[in-house]
């Protein structure tokens, strides 16, 4: 029964994290093609996704299960205070029209930290859990595009359109590309940890045994 607790909540909780990365890729790449954007009603959006992930964190971050190692705890509290934050700037630049952000303080590389600072998180998450190999690895490997691009945005921001209009399109091209990698990954991700979840373990009377030849 502890087994079956555990599985269940890092699966519900796995489901829900990337579950938010998989329709945040959605909305990523279906925005700019369909003009669906409305930067009224987009903030709300955001600040749902920040709600759900802080929830799904919240179910490993207080678990009392003893198989919840020190490791996954730091990944998943990590990640509810980020997105706590990641929630209020939301509410922050949404009530100033946009002319107020809390990490300013951060400087022009505020997406390449907070990026990193997330991707870190998401690290000691997936590796201190007990879950297929192919999770932990999908998982963290689905969100090094995210990274990169982030260092793209940083170097976007630094490129004035009217003097550079090649590179600017081919680092706009570039972010399109990592978009659609990183939501790939993020979709196998899911299917991997709702595989796991509903895969029911194999009893040792199921297993093969070993046969004698005389």
């Amino acid at each position: 029964m502890v087994k079956l607790n555990y599985k269940k909540a890092v699966g519900t909780a796995l489901s829900m994290l990337f579950g938010v990365f998989v329709l945040i890729g959605i909305f990523n790449i279906l925005s700019p093609k369909l003009g669906f954007y409305d930067s009224k009603i987009m903030p709300f959006f955001w600040m749902a996704m920040n709600l759900v992930t802080v929830a799904s964190m919240a179910i490993i971050a207080f678990n009392r299960n003893n198989r919840f190692t020190i490791i996954a705890k730091i990944g998943a509290f990590a990640l509810i205070i980020l997105y706590i934050s990641y929630f209020i700037n939301h509410i922050v630049t949404f009530t100033t029209d946009n002319t107020n952000n809390i990490f300013t303080f951060l400087g022009n590389n505020v997406s390449v930290i907070l990026d990193t600072l997330t991707y870190g998180a998401i690290a000691l998450l997936l590796f201190g859990l007990e879950i297929w190999n192919p999770i932990k690895y999908i998982g963290i490997l689905g969100y090094i595009p995210s990274l990169i691009a982030s260092f793209t945005i940083a170097k976007l921001n630094d490129i004035p359109t009217t003097d550079n209009f090649e590179q600017y399109e081919s680092l706009i091209s570039r972010l399109d590309v990592l978009s659609y990698i990183s939501w790939g990954i993020n979709i196998i991700t899911l299917v991997l940890i709702i595989v796991w979840l509903v895969k029911k373990p194999i009893v040792p009377s199921a297993q093969s045994k070993t046969i004698d030849i005389i």
